[in-house]
């Protein structure tokens, strides 16, 4: 189905947008078999470059998330999220007076670079880097649009222009070094190989858009290097750099036997008091609201006390009270309090709970008071993943 889907696509772009490729590869040149070491450090730049590119977006969506949504009292800013995009948009703009090339212009940017005697020194070339990086990070961190394909295009054309630049400048003969679009390709497959971790799609696309041979060797080697660069910066053998579990979007204590629901719970939660209303719930729930994982339920606690645990309000309770039972805005919360939430202990271990994904979460509970939730089929999924490791040694594979 894949594939057919795949035609489909392609038979249907083509006849509509025509025969013409998005990106204008150049034909490659490969001038002497002596050359090819030369694409092994262009690898490593990539490699770098692209754990880079993972990391900052980590770092900048637990900015976004840690610091500058918190309350103040909690040390953060208070910003609420639907502020988080303006502020990107702002921040974006800023680098864009300076370096117009890091915004999205189609692949128009990316072919830019791959022209001959394209008009960038290795200096400018690695400010756009640089750059391109940061507008990622920041379209990433405050919920912009923005993806991973052609940022990691630009970066990779970018990077390679600027090697074989660098290239011409040193004392190795010009025979020996083909022209800057040609470590532009490779570039390109290098930096999206180590980003998404894809060696073999990454040479294959290159091999695809240029349909040239000679390109399989400089390819293979230098997307074999960058993907074992950000391989090895995953087990966080370079601090800097280090890419943990969370840049794949799940947290590294869910994989661990021995996690107890605290490590891997959610607490971006918000509390109501009985006296609250309808209303309040959906504001606050609209407050905290991340619209690409937004918070499961409010907490409601007593009027009397709020460590004492009285139920949760969802989203659907809240429909299904206004559509279906005729509730208002202002009726109480403890009118739709979903009674089929379950609580378990922060301090058990994981392994230990029962946790079917019927449910879409659990309270976590510490000395009855409630302190966030756990999502169950994330924790179920990574738990069972890491009773198959538990079973499984590499030897065994």
């Amino acid at each position: 189905m894949v594939i057919l889907a795949s035609v489909l696509a392609t038979v249907a772009s083509k006849t509509v947008l025509g025969d013409l490729p998005s990106v204008e590869t150049p034909p490659f040149e490969l001038l002497d078999l002596v050359e090819l070491p030369l694409y092994l450090p262009l690898g490593l730049a990539c490699g770098i470059t692209a754990a880079a590119l993972r990391k900052m977006n980590v770092v900048f969506d637990d900015v976004a998330e840690n610091f500058i949504s918190n309350e103040r009292e909690n040390g953060g800013l208070g910003i609420p999220r639907i502020w988080h995009a303006p502020i990107g948009g702002v921040l974006l703009g800023c680098l864009a007076l300076k370096y117009p090339q890091v915004t999205y212009q189609g692949f128009d940017n990316v072919n830019a670079l791959l022209v001959k005697n394209a008009p960038y020194t290795p200096l400018v070339l690695g400010e756009l880097v640089l750059a391109k990086l940061l507008a990622t990070a920041i379209c990433r961190g405050s919920g912009l649009v923005g993806g991973v394909y052609a940022p990691s295009l630009f970066l990779g054309a970018a990077l390679g222009t600027a090697f074989g630049g660098a290239l011409k400048l040193t004392d190795i003969p010009m025979t020996f070094i083909a022209p800057d679009q040609a470590y532009s390709l490779v570039g390109m497959a290098g930096v999206l190989g180590g980003v998404c971790r894809v060696p073999l799609t990454a040479i294959l696309l290159l091999f695809e858009l240029t349909g040239d041979y000679r390109i399989i060797l400089p390819l293979m080697g230098t997307v074999t290097v960058a993907t074992s660069i950000v391989n090895n910066l995953e087990y966080n053998r370079f601090p800097l750099l280090a890419i943990d579990v969370e840049a794949q979007g799940v947290t590294a204590l869910a994989t661990s036997l021995v996690a107890r629901p605290r490590d891997v719970m959610r607490s971006d939660v918000v509390f109501l008091q009985e006296a609250d209303t309808i209303f309040d719930a959906y504001m606050a729930l609209l407050r905290v609201s991340d619209f690409d994982n937004p918070p499961p339920c409010v907490f409601v606690v007593s009027n009397t006390s709020k460590e004492e645990y009285v139920g949760v309000v969802t989203p659907s309770s809240i429909a299904d009270g206004i559509s279906r039972r005729g509730y208002n805005t202002r009726t109480r919360v403890t009118k739709v309090i979903d009674k089929k939430s379950r609580v378990i202990d922060a301090d058990v271990k994981l392994r230990d709970v029962d946790l079917p994904c019927e449910d879409d979460f659990v309270v976590v509970i510490d000395a009855q008071r409630p302190i966030g939730v756990v999502e169950t089929c994330v924790a179920v999924k990574q738990i069972n993943r890491e009773r198959l490791r538990s079973i499984l040694s590499k030897e065994d594979v």
